[in-house]
This record gives C-alpha cells, structure tokens and sequence, in this order.
C-alpha cells in the first residue's frame, strides 16, 4: 500500500437519529469528495443504546476512511428547546471521543 499525497478530513453532522458526513480528499488540482452518507440508529431504542450504536459506526467510519483530520459542525439548539441541546450534546460527545 502506498502512501496517500492526500489530506483527508471527515465533516461530521452529528445527530442522535441521523449523522450525516463526507470524506474529502485536498493535495490535487481541486478537493475530491471520498464519500458521504449518513448513519442512523433506531429512534425507539433507548438513549444509551443509540449512543454506543453511533460510537461504533464512527468507529467503523474512521478506520475505513483513515482520515488525517475531522471537523465537527457546531451544535445549535433555539433556547426554547434545552432538550433538543442535552441530547444533541450526547451525538456530539461521542464524536469527539
């Protein structure tokens, strides 16, 4: 296996029902997206089990797509729902473990 020329960065949307990303490629004549999809969990399971479900397809994510670098995109929650803003916090934590 040669080594790659490239930078990667993994782009995560984190969501507790759907994360979405993209895998992108810099060091060409232009970026060059990799893959994007998304990951879902069941939205009857419990809370814990939504979260370890997101860690291991993260998990599984990173070690296919070996990126060099990850970006998060920023939570945001309108004040007149602080629920929303616990458990998104819960999809984020598990992207920056």
């Amino acid at each position: 296996m040669t080594p790659r020329e490239t930078f990667r960065i993994l782009g995560i949307d984190p969501g507790l029902h759907v994360t979405g990303y993209a895998a992108v490629d810099f060091g060409g004549r232009e970026p060059a997206i990799v893959e994007a999809g998304t990951l879902r969990t069941d939205d009857k399971a419990d809370l814990a089990d939504r979260v370890a479900q997101l860690h291991a397809d993260l998990a599984e994510l990173v070690g296919e797509l070996g990126p060099d670098a990850a970006a998060v995109e920023e939570l945001y929650a309108h004040y007149k729902h602080p629920r929303t803003a616990i458990l998104m916090a819960h999809a984020r934590g598990i992207v920056l473990l």
